[in-house]
């Protein structure tokens, strides 16, 4: 049952994160990165415990759910097969089996997804004018 968020220019108060908190009694962990925040609690369902945020060279991930695509944990499988292209990332999206909801994000775009039932919340905000944006998956 994990939970996290990302957000872009708004930076996010601790009675706020009272919802992430709660839905991950393994780990809790937040990554800052300039005007960039992402948390992640951890409820590990499958393999070996992966922490998150988690990076590879060309963004960071956020994640909640369960896939069967690998055999071993679905978290660094994903990070494992994502790269700076939006294609990949689309095409990989496309080809999750499981239920999930996650975000990815890179210098140059920020997806956001949930499979195709729909069973993991994803809640979004955006403001044009300001540049802010907030997603999370509580």
């Amino acid at each position: 049952m994990c939970g996290y968020y990302y957000s872009h220019n708004i930076s996010i108060d601790s009675k706020a994160l009272e919802s992430i908190h709660c839905r991950g009694p393994e780990a809790f962990n937040c990554l800052n990165l300039n005007n960039e925040y992402f948390g992640h609690s951890l409820l590990n369902t499958r393999g070996k415990s992966t922490p998150q945020p988690i990076q590879n060279s060309r963004g960071t991930l956020v994640y909640n759910g369960s896939t069967y695509n690998s055999d071993d944990n679905d978290t660094q499988w994903i990070v494992d097969n994502l790269d700076e292209r939006l294609e990949t990332t689309i095409e990989l999206i496309k080809d999750l089996v499981g239920e999930y909801s996650l975000t990815y994000v890179t210098d140059s775009h920020i997806v956001f997804a949930v499979d195709q039932w729909s069973t993991k919340n994803l809640f979004f905000y955006y403001d044009q004018s300001t540049k802010t944006f907030l997603i999370a998956s509580a």
